[in-house]
């Protein structure tokens, strides 16, 4: 017979302490979960281990705390910190979750890689997310990123990175373009070109945002024979 949880309640928000792998506070979702317990209480108590470091629920808290109410809580006992993202509930773990821990963990590759997404955030005005920014420096030509950051076997290639993130400045230049280049579909495809022709060439790249009108295709396939037929086209 399973032994019932014991949910126990406080106001002594300092009880409390993160851990590593516990994700930056996203002020969006603690102004919509103050909002949800305003309106119907808070229905789901936070998770926390035996020294009541939090494993899921840290936005409960500051909800809480910002609410003046007590927080419901309750231990679990046998945690693992590796298995911290199955038991969040609230919401699902992204690949910069992921990113975030492994570097709070002491990943080089992921601080390095979190400094780069920083810069090229703000640098692109924010139209280039840092996830995708992850698929851009992501290691050859690998699809799965969030498997490979979940597993904290991410490795990038920054030198490329750096080459194609410029492709994608110069072709977001283009006032004719269907596509954005800051997207996922496109990182993908400048690899995959990157690739097949051992280094794209910047001044090709410029000659094709320059001069030419850029369609968008829905299907990857297309949009990468698209992108390599422009690229023959002024490879010249």
């Amino acid at each position: 017979m399973n032994k019932k949880r014991e949910i126990k309640s406080t106001k002594n928000y300092s009880l409390f302490s993160k851990i590593i792998g516990n994700r930056h506070l996203d002020a969006h979702n603690v102004k919509r979960l103050k909002q949800s317990i305003e309106s119907i209480g808070l229905q789901t108590p936070m998770m926390v281990n035996y020294k009541h470091g939090i494993i899921d629920g840290q936005h409960r808290l500051q909800a809480a705390k910002e609410l003046d109410i007590a927080i419901d809580y309750y231990i679990v006992s046998n945690f693992k910190e590796e298995n911290m993202h199955e038991l969040q509930v609230s919401k699902k773990w992204t690949a910069f979750d992921f990113a975030l821990r492994n570097a709070a963990k002491g990943s080089k590759e992921c601080i390095e890689a979190l400094e780069i997404c920083n810069d090229w955030y703000i640098d692109s005005n924010k139209r280039f997310s840092k996830t995708n920014i992850l698929t851009l420096l992501l290691k050859g030509l690998q699809t799965n990123i969030l498997k490979k950051l979940r597993q904290n076997e991410f490795e990038s290639d920054v030198s490329r990175a750096c080459r194609l993130y410029n492709c994608i400045k110069i072709l977001s230049t283009n006032k004719n373009k269907k596509f954005n280049p800051y997207s996922e579909k496109i990182s993908r495809i400048l690899k995959t070109l990157d690739t097949k022709y051992k280094g794209l060439d910047i001044e090709i790249i410029e000659k094709i945002s320059r001069k030419h009108y850029l369609e968008q295709y829905s299907n990857g396939k297309d949009q990468t024979r698209y992108l390599t037929d422009l690229y023959n086209k002024y490879d010249k």
